[in-house]
């Protein structure tokens, strides 16, 4: 167990390191006795049964038991749970490499092949997830960290379960949940939900990475939900002039409206574009410009993140990629 009780994290050791919404947040503490340091996810808990303050304690129950479960190179690891009066406090895993999307936005260029190790990644750690009947359900740029972005191939670690569950075998389950760019139709149209809700989002998460530009995003939160329960997308030939066939046949196979018909987590594991791992006839050797990919990678810290302090505080009327190519101002 840790040394240090919740009480006594030094506020000035506090910094925030990642949201989990309007509810908890993320700071840095040390155990004491062997000066580690950790991720205290400070998780505010409803107090009474009337308020809409906090989150249910069989809510958080739950992010924890999937928390307790999973044990994977490519997801945090949760250590230790505390409990105070007005906060349940996870102590995990100190992935402190940052976004995925932030370090690539550093980057010149990014190659295809580059590119399909990143998300390889990500699908070994849901593949993991789905086999013990976990889904995510919050698959999104921000939930995407690295572990350390200062070697060759930083690790990607996936962060927040706020929203995971257990999916039981002839139990339905529904909700209305997750950030609007990267739900599956079956959520916007409020139907039973099941592991393929993450495939989905896997595929808006690749043409966002290959492209720059968000395939759903509209005027309005409206107009974004309306594009996805209408699978309203297409490869811009603006974005998408130098992308390789195998890629957008892996992400066409995951923006599939019935959820049936999209790739499971093996089948995603076995594409060819995933299992190439050398370039083949410039399969994967055109670059993925940074200036491109910068618009949008604005749009996702813009539009929905819940904190715009992610952008650059001297920046200002930013200007947003939409799906159609027109832009708009970050506060649309």
């Amino acid at each position: 167990a840790m040394s240090v009780p919740v009480q006594q994290v030094p506020q000035d050791l506090c910094v925030p390191l990642c949201s989990s919404g309007q509810f908890a947040i993320v700071k840095r503490c040390r155990e004491r006795t062997t000066g580690r340091d950790f991720a205290a996810k400070f998780i505010k808990k409803r107090q009474s049964t009337a308020s809409w303050r906090g989150v249910r304690r069989e809510e958080i129950q739950r992010e924890v038991a999937v928390l307790r479960q999973t044990r994977h190179q490519n997801i945090v690891t949760l250590h230790d749970v505390f409990e105070n009066r007005t906060d349940v406090v996870l102590i995990l895993e100190l992935v402190s490499g940052g976004e995925l999307f932030d370090f690539l936005a550093q980057k010149e260029s990014l190659s295809e092949e580059e590119a399909t190790q990143f998300i390889r990644q990500i699908l070994e750690g849901v593949q993991y997830l789905h086999t013990h009947n976990i889904a995510h359900f919050d698959l999104k740029p921000e939930n995407i960290m690295l572990l350390d972005k200062n070697v060759p191939l930083p690790r990607i670690k996936l962060i927040d379960f706020g929203l995971a569950h257990k999916m039981e075998a002839g139990v339905e389950f529904k909700n209305i949940f997750g950030t609007p760019e990267f739900v599956a139709p079956e959520i916007v149209n409020y139907e039973p939900l099941g592991l393929e809700a993450d495939m989905w989002s896997i595929g808006v998460i690749t043409y966002i990475l290959l492209s720059g530009a968000s395939p759903f995003l509209g005027e309005s939160k409206q107009d974004t939900l309306g594009n996805i329960s209408a699978v309203n997308y297409e490869f811009d030939e603006e974005f998408f002039c130098h992308t390789s066939d195998q890629a957008k046949d892996f992400i066409s196979q995951l923006l599939q409206k019935d959820r049936r018909k999209r790739l499971t987590i093996q089948a995603a594991l076995n594409h060819p574009w995933i299992k190439v791992s050398v370039s083949v006839s410039g399969v994967h050797g055109v670059s993925i410009s940074f200036d491109r990919w910068t618009c949008g990678h604005e749009s996702v810290l813009c539009v929905f993140s819940n904190f715009l302090s992610l952008l650059s505080p001297t920046s200002t009327g930013t200007r947003i990629r939409h799906r159609s190519g027109r832009s708009g101002s970050a506060g649309s």
